[in-house]
Parts: C-alpha cells; sequence; structure tokens
C-alpha cells in the first residue's frame, strides 16, 4: 500500500498533541526520500529539514541537532546517520518511514528517542512501514522489545505486554492492536521460509562465517525460533532447505537423534553444557570423562536428553557404549556443539552454592526436564526409565523428596483433583498444595512436617507453564532445599516452605503473581 503525504499528516494530527511543537526524527531509506519527505513537510507549514551521510557537513549535521533540541526544528528526516551514538533526549516522536530486518538497527533507531527528558512524558512512535509492506513482521520487533519472557509474543500483545519492565507501557489503540495481532498471527506460519531466506542471504549480510551463532547475533531470533516444531526443523534441516549445505547421509538412527537436539536447546545448566560439550568434542576418552565426579549421571542425562529410552531397548550395552555411538555421528556432533556454544552464551545465571548431603548433578536456578532431573538422582538407569507422572517423587536411598510444580494450570492439563493452588509468598517463601489423600495425620504429611527431625531432604522444581512460547515442553527451574514452615487444611494440605535460597528475579514475578490469579 503506497501511503501519501496526506497519510502522514493525518497521522500527525491524530496522535500529536501538538504537531508543530514535536521534536521528530525520521527514518528514511536514502538520500532522495529523506529530501522529498523534508521538502513535502516543509510545503505543509512543517519546520522540517534533512540530513544523509555523505550530503551534510558535521557542522551542518551539529547544527541541525542543535535547532531540533531547542525546538526551531520540528522535523529531521535522517539517511544511515543517527541510528547510534548520537544523545538527543528531547525527542518525543519517532517517525519510521524506512523497512529494515535488522534488528539492531530497530533498537538503535527507537533508542533515540528513549531518553529521559523533562520535557516530555512518553514517546510517540509512529511505524509507517508495517502497513506498507505485507511482509513487514512485527513478532520480531516486539521480541526484541520483550526481551526474555516465558509467553510468546502473541500472548503478551494479546495480555497487554504485562511483563515489560516496572514504570513501561505499550498502548495501541483497538485497530493497531488487531492489526498487529493478525500479522503476528500470520507471522507464525511464515516463520520457517523467512529463516531460510535470512539464512540464504546471510553471506550477503555479513562478512562472518555462517555459524548458529553468528546467524541469532546478525538477526536477533532466538534459539528456540530454530527448534520451534521439534523435531521437525532445526539448524542443520533449515541449512539444507536454504540451499547452504548438501543434504547429509544420515542413517536413521543419526536422524532420529538430530531431530531430538531440541531438547538440548533448552538446556542453561552450566555443569551440564561443559559435559556435553567435553563429549562431542572427543578430545578425552569417555572412560575418563565417566569417571568424573557426577560423569555417570550427566552422561545418562544426556544418554535420555536425545535416545529418551533405555540402553537395553536400543542395543547399546553401556553408557560408554551410547555416548561412543553420539559422538561418532558428524551431523549430529556438529549441531550438538553449535547448539551448545549458544546455550553456554547465553548463560545469565549468577553461580549459587547448592548444600545438600549428597553430591547433585544439577545447579541451583538451571533448567532442566523431568528425565533429566530423574537421571540426577538415579530414578532412572541405563537399563530402565519407570514412569514417575506425579507431582511429587520420593527417593528412598537419598532419604529425598522432589516436588514439581507447574504455575499456570488449565483445566485442559490438569483434572479438577491436581489443579492445585502453588504460588510465591515472597522469594523466600513458597505456597504448595500436597495431593489430595495427604492429612496432616498421614504418614506422608507427617514427613513433611518432620522432614528435618526424620533428616528428609525436601527438593523444590518449579515451572511456569507447561509448553514455552515455542509450544516445547518447558523445563523446570531447580529451586533446591525447602523447610516446612506451617500449614493449613487436610487433603489437600497447604504448606509454606522456606527456600534456602531466594527465588531467582526471572521466576519471581511469574512465581508471585499466581498468588493473585
Amino acid at each position: 500500500m503506497r501511503l501519501l503525504l496526506r497519510d502522514y499528516l493525518e497521522a500527525l494530527q491524530r496522535y500529536l498533541l501538538a504537531p508543530h511543537q514535536a521534536r521528530a526524527l525520521g527514518f528514511c531509506a536514502t538520500r532522495e526520500h529523506a529530501r522529498l519527505m523534508a521538502a513535502k513537510f516543509q510545503a505543509a507549514g512543517l519546520n522540517a529539514s534533512y540530513l544523509a551521510s555523505g550530503d551534510t557537513t558535521a557542522e551542518q549535521r551539529r547544527a541541525a541537532v542543535a535547532q531540533l533540541r531547542r525546538g526551531e526544528l520540528n522535523y529531521l528526516f535522517v539517511v544511515d546517520i543517527f541510528n547510534e551514538g548520537v544523545d538527543i533526549p528531547e525527542v518525543d516522536t519517532l517517525l519510521f518511514l524506512r523497512p529494515t530486518e535488522s534488528l539492531t538497527v530497530f533498537l538503535q533507531q527507537l533508542g533515540r528517542g528513549l531518553r529521559l527528558h523533562e520535557s516530555k512524558e512518553c514517546l510517540t512512535v509512529l511505524d509507517f512501514v508495517g502497513q506498507a509492506r505485507q511482509e513487514y513482521s512485527y513478532e520480531q520487533k516486539f521480541r526484541a522489545l520483550l526481551g526474555r519472557t516465558g509467553g510468546s509474543v502473541l500472548s503478551e500483545a494479546e495480555a497487554g505486554f504485562p511483563r515489560l519492565p516496572v514504570g513501561c507501557s505499550i498502548q495501541m489503540e483497538r485497530e493497531a492492536m488487531r492489526f498487529i495481532l493478525d500479522n503476528i498471527r500470520a507471522a507464525t506460519g511464515e516463520n520457517v521460509r523467512v529463516l531460510e531466506r535470512r539464512i540464504r542471504g546471510f553471506a550477503l549480510e555479513s562478512a562472518l562465517p555462517l555459524t548458529l551463532a553468528t546467524f541469532l547475533a546478525h538477526t536477533h531470533f532466538a534459539l528456540v525460533d530454530i527448534y520451534r516444531s521439534r523435531g521437525d526443523r532445526g539448524w542443520t534441516a533449515l541449512k539444507v532447505r536454504a540451499g547452504v549445505l548438501a543434504p547429509p547421509e544420515l542413517a536413521a538412527t543419526e536422524k532420529q537423534l538430530v531431530s531430538s537436539v531440541w531438547r538440548l536447546a533448552q538446556a542453561n545448566g552450566p555443569a551440564f553444557l561443559a559435559f556435553v560439550r567435553r563429549v562431542f568434542e572427543a578430545v578425552e576418552e569417555l572412560p575418563q570423562l565417566l569417571k568424573l565426579p557426577l560423569g555417570p549421571e550427566m552422561g545418562l542425562m544426556l544418554h535420555y536428553l536425545l535416545y529418551q529410552k533405555p540402553g537395553p531397548k536400543l542395543g547399546l550395552d553401556s553408557l560408554q557404549d551410547s555416548l561412543a555411538t553420539l559422538r561418532a555421528m558428524p551431523t549430529l556432533t556438529a549441531e550438538v556443539l553449535e547448539v551448545v556454544a549458544v546455550c553456554e552464551a547465553q548463560i545469565s545465571i549468577p553461580p549459587v552454592a547448592l548444600v545438600l548431603p549428597y553430591s547433585c548433578a544439577l545447579q541451583l536456578h538451571s533448567r532442566y526436564s523431568r528425565d533429566e532431573i530423574l537421571c540426577a538422582f538415579g530414578v532412572w538407569t541405563f537399563e530402565r526409565n519407570p514412569s514417575v507422572r506425579e507431582g511429587v517423587s520420593y527417593i528412598a536411598p537419598l532419604n529425598t523428596e522432589l516436588l514439581f510444580v507447574t504455575l499456570e494450570k488449565s483445566s485442559r492439563n490438569y483434572s479438577p483433583t491436581t489443579l492445585y493452588h502453588d504460588y510465591a509468598i515472597s522469594d523466600t517463601l513458597f505456597h504448595w498444595e500436597s495431593q489430595n489423600s495427604t492429612a496432616e495425620d498421614t504418614p506422608k504429611g507427617l514427613s513433611y512436617i518432620q522432614h528435618q527431625a526424620q533428616g528428609k531432604t525436601i527438593l523444590l522444581f518449579v515451572r511456569e507453564r507447561n509448553q514455552d512460547a515455542a509450544g516445547l515442553t518447558m523445563p523446570y527451574v531447580f529451586l533446591g532445599p525447602v523447610r516446612y514452615m506451617s500449614h493449613k487444611g487436610n487433603r489437600p494440605m497447604a504448606i509454606t516452605w522456606e527456600l534456602e535460597t531466594p527465588l531467582p528475579s526471572f521466576l519471581w514475578h511469574e512465581a508471585g503473581k499466581m498468588a493473585v490469579g
């Protein structure tokens, strides 16, 4: 859709209180575009000018900035300058007039208007690109703004962006919201083709070699975008479809294992990721790795993460045999190492000491699947993986009980008898409801109340919801040991646990809001 001058002027009149008093930057596609916009705005009686690299001197640019800051110039149209490094806090309006697939450039341009200044209450952003270009992706733009959240961009937009930082808000009129939601829903189906196109064109956009890490850094896609459909996509498969990698000849087993790498893409435990990297780098002998402290536990976690079945059912004789088979597969090895490199680079959790009466392969505040957790505590072995579907699991040899909590429960996934009300009271207190059969005078109830006297360890694992933004099963955050504080009621018991280590900030918002629904 081609926009006319009256479309721009009508938008200014509609959204700005005083168009003649604005201090606006307009980002244009070309020098001619910037000159044209400035001339048209001048003809409409607005104080406007333009700057373009190569057309103006440093002195002219300084003068224009000074005029804009003083309010003598109201609209400054620019090309390839002021994307970054220029601080004009008085700017209260941004006009997006050029398309860009670079989220880095988008955020740099947006940042020109987000500086605080006493003369402005908010930043008004008028985006004239979205309706003019059908392929424009609002999903990527909002993901860049939202940062890391547990929900999808679509769910965040539908809820009014509740997880923005304190003091921040995004306000859109109803029609704009409808348009953007439709765009995001449509983009979900187009996402694979967009990824393939960006991979295919990467060599034209960057001088860096094409790796998973460089691709994500350049395009601002998230790792979850690469593995959104579980086994239906992945880094190797996308490169093949984009035509930048010849289809590898894979045996059925390796093909199946490559399709399981999405599970590894969710990992963020530093020790486990380092172990996986050492396995596939093949610098150290496997017997040496499996003799490391917690090596057998981490090896078992890796086995089930990829194979999903006990060794004997796969014709494997031992854990060492399993890992040797994995590291002998070149395509699997290449993809795993690239994923691990990205996951390790994204770790932002500070190390927290974990004190237990035994060694543990898990690290506080890292995420693990239920399968990995059961491997770490010996519930699953190389020979067997018994089903554990309940929200609690008692491990007799360790005198330890694991509590699995999903904060957001829906009747679609839980029966009325298992819709327990679990939430954080504070960053150190957690409200948890037991199973419906548990009362204060039953052996199970007494084991909770008297767990310290009985030497019993209670460990808490919490996740926000069943599935993440990509529809993948969400792993749990390991919150460590908890102590009994008090309880109310029976069948179920509503127990208040005290965490030995405070909740991490990224989980506190989700866990706390469940207290008020």
